[in-house]
């Protein structure tokens, strides 16, 4: 990142340990995921069970769920599913204080 003529903080995450899938609901349907979890992983796990995102499959490789709603993506191009802040259920967050 070029610094030169930055005022802003830049801040970057590494998440690649964060990339569990820590339990699916068929009743209900949902699923509870870890951050760095790559939303492309994430699709391959949830068509076995036969879920899916909704989400477009040619950019789920770069993703992770936790950076696509950090931005909250909703340009993503979507099958069905709407917004991203509309399929996210709950999430939990650790801050510095």
């Amino acid at each position: 990142c070029p610094v030169e003529n930055e005022k802003r903080m830049l801040v970057s995450l590494d998440l690649r340990q964060m990339n569990r899938i820590l339990s699916l609901s068929k009743e209900n349907m949902y699923v509870v995921v870890e951050a760095g979890t790559v939303a492309q992983d994430l699709e391959k796990e949830l068509r076995k069970w036969g879920f899916t995102l909704g989400w477009d499959a040619e950019m789920l490789e770069f993703c992770t769920v936790g950076g696509i709603a950090s931005l909250r993506s909703n340009d993503i191009k979507r099958n069905m599913n709407g917004d991203l802040e509309y399929s996210i259920i709950n999430f939990k967050m650790v801050t510095p204080t």
